[in-house]
């Protein structure tokens, strides 16, 4: 099992975010007038990330893109730690911020939605170039718990605000229930692994399956969170 994982990790993510997107376009009429459209783009986005988050597996493996390795030898560009950094972990929790501004009702909810993301832009973005040459080794992981907190306020804030709503009696047909899930569970379970990451070596084969296993399942659990949201979710309740 632990093989078949380590072997098909890429392939299987993959397969679990085309399979949303491809039900979010099929979809898209029905969420054509509200924030949803703006998530479905997102996984488009995400999938994208993924695939170019893979540059440094090209230019090892690809003969003709060899000058390009030897081109960012020696940089923070020879890993790509300073790539899932930036356009997932900073830009994620912002594009969140801008979904839940979107669906939030109460007009205090959104002016501090606003400002917390905006808080959370300038601190990390400057945290990124003072504390660059960390990209050499690992994630800088004062911006991702920055980033978890970011998700936690959203979510919870969405959670309180459908509490005290009418909405509540028909959670299960809310697309934005099913995105705080799913989101939720995946980044209480995978940010946390990276302040174990500076210990990581290649040797450590139990530590890897680990890895590997917990983000194959948040995964797993957030695409399926967001497919079933996306089918039986109603506008109304959005």
């Amino acid at each position: 099992m632990e093989d078949f994982i380590l072997k098909n990790y890429i392939s299987l993510v993959y397969f679990f975010e085309a399979t949303v997107i491809v039900i979010g376009l099929i979809n898209f009429k029905k969420y054509k007038g509200t924030a949803a459209k703006y998530f479905i783009y997102f996984t488009i986005y995400a999938l994208i990330v993924e695939l170019l988050g893979l540059y440094t597996e090209w230019i090892e493996q690809n003969d003709s893109l060899c000058w390009i390795y030897y081109l960012v030898e020696g940089t923070i560009f020879s890993r790509n730690y300073w790539f899932f950094q930036f356009f997932w972990i900073i830009v994620s929790p912002l594009f969140y911020s801008f979904y839940y501004f979107k669906v939030a009702k109460s007009a205090l909810l959104k002016k501090s939605i606003k400002y917390v993301a905006l808080i959370f832009a300038v601190v990390s973005i400057a945290l990124l170039f003072i504390n660059y040459k960390v990209f050499y080794t690992n994630f800088y992981s004062p911006i991702s718990l920055l980033g978890l907190l970011i998700i936690l306020f959203l979510v919870f804030s969405f959670f309180i605000e459908l509490i005290q709503s009418d909405s509540i009696l028909v959670f299960y047909r809310s697309l934005s229930f099913y995105i705080s899930v799913g989101i939720l569970v995946f980044w209480l379970l995978t940010i946390p692994l990276e302040f174990y990451e500076k210990y990581y070596n290649i040797y450590d084969y139990g530590y890897i399956y680990l890895k590997f296993k917990v983000y194959l399942f948040s995964i797993l659990f957030m695409n399926l969170s967001f497919a079933v949201g996306l089918i039986v979710s109603n506008t109304k309740n959005e």
